[in-house]
């Protein structure tokens, strides 16, 4: 909380656009490491798309037929799938099973590791967004405050 008595006013207008651009680069950097984390998801399940690695009811649609991973074995003792596509839907079964967590969304120590830096990424700004707004929507109460006394009331 500011105090408004010793609060440096004169700085309003440079700390607002300072505000901006950190909350900006906040965003950007989010951006980044969410990029990031979609391109590791990809390469550690194999997706052949930042959209499949997006989202995990695409990324493992190919294992929908199979209930478990004898089926794939059958399926391949029977022809049905070659010794390629047995090792790619087995590989995609361990995958599944060692990182999508039971709400469907594909974790790790990785992508924790990584969703703790995008929810970190304004803690060395906190303070000063906090007191910047604050400072804002004071200096917009007083106007509205002196508008509304200029007016005669």
């Amino acid at each position: 909380m500011i105090n408004p008595e010793t609060y440096n006013w004169d700085d309003l207008p440079e700390n607002i656009e300072k505000a901006k651009q950190i909350r900006k680069n906040i965003s950007e950097a989010g951006a980044v490491i969410s990029d990031a984390i979609l391109r590791y998801k990809k390469k550690k399940i194999n997706a052949r798309s930042k959209k499949e690695a997006a989202d995990m009811a695409l990324a493992f649609k190919d294992l929908d037929v199979y209930s478990s991973r004898g089926e794939i074995d059958t399926a391949y003792g029977w022809d049905m799938i070659t010794a390629k596509e047995r090792e790619r839907l087995l590989d995609l079964w361990d995958a599944r099973e060692k990182y999508v967590a039971a709400s469907g969304e594909f974790r790790d120590d990785i992508t924790d590791l990584l969703q703790a830096a995008i929810t970190g990424l304004s803690a060395p700004y906190t303070v000063f967004l906090a007191e910047t707004d604050e400072a804002e929507a004071l200096a917009e109460k007083s106007r509205r405050e002196a508008a509304w006394r200029k007016a005669g009331n």
